[in-house]
């Protein structure tokens, strides 16, 4: 371990000296349990993000906005990275991707009162509705698939009252997210189907395309890598109830 630490603060010396920044400003929208809005308990990678800075001599100034907003803040250089953010052929072009994730992220389907042992299936949208989140990018063909008919909320609390109602057959939201918000609201009867709607997708801290923030991205990168070898970051998992991020 003691060797491990010293690899980290080797790569935030040469980041440091590489770019001389002190401050990165940090912007995402609340997606609990990754991101929140309570200080105490900030999300997974808020707090795996301040502690790479943290190695690397960096002070961090984070904040929580809509996610349009968010995006264009970083963007238009108003703010340096976005945190959790996936890669697209557009994205590409507007942000510096560090090689290493933060993490990934799964889907699944999440049902009242129902199978899990379920298969996943177009077959189980006979005379049943899909619950998606609007505005949220899913990696997922079933929302593509024009015969399921789809009912869009704006929060997952809604979702989760339209299937307690019997509104809607399944939910298709992130596995994480979906049972950290139903351990919070105390809900039992609804579960997650054992099976998943995607391959892992990695999720990134996505820096702003100035020249000054490509070797940072590079050097948190690394920085990173070898923080996730450590009781640390295997700590904050736990005190989110995660084990495989």
């Amino acid at each position: 371990m003691r060797y491990l630490a010293l690899i980290i603060v080797l790569l935030a010396t040469e980041a440091l000296d590489a770019n001389e920044i002190s401050t990165v400003t940090i912007v995402s929208d609340i997606w609990a349990p990754y991101v929140t809005n309570n200080p105490k308990t900030p999300g997974i990678d808020v707090e795996t993000a301040l502690a790479v800075f943290e190695l690397m001599g960096i002070k961090v100034e984070y904040r929580t906005v809509p996610w349009k907003r968010a995006q264009q803040m970083v963007i238009s250089g108003r703010a340096d990275a976005l945190l959790d953010a996936s890669k697209n052929p557009k994205r590409l072009t507007q942000y510096w991707f560090p090689d290493e994730p933060m993490g990934y992220s799964v889907s699944t389907l999440f049902c009242f009162k129902c199978n899990v042992n379920t298969p996943i299936s177009s077959e189980l949208f006979t005379n049943k509705k899909l619950i998606i989140n609007r505005g949220y990018s899913y990696a997922s063909e079933l929302v593509d698939d024009s015969s399921i008919q789809k009912l869009t909320v704006n929060s997952i609390e809604s979702g989760i009252e339209l299937l307690q109602q019997g509104r809607a057959g399944y939910y298709l939201l992130n596995r994480h997210v979906g049972l950290y918000r139903l351990k919070q609201l105390g809900i039992t009867d609804i579960e997650p189907l054992q099976a998943n709607t995607n391959s892992p997708a990695p999720l990134y801290l996505a820096f702003s395309r100035k020249s000054d923030l490509k070797t940072l991205s590079e050097n948190f990168s690394n920085a990173l890598k070898e923080f996730k070898k450590t009781q640390s970051y295997r700590d904050i998992l736990y005190r989110y109830g995660i084990r495989d991020y």
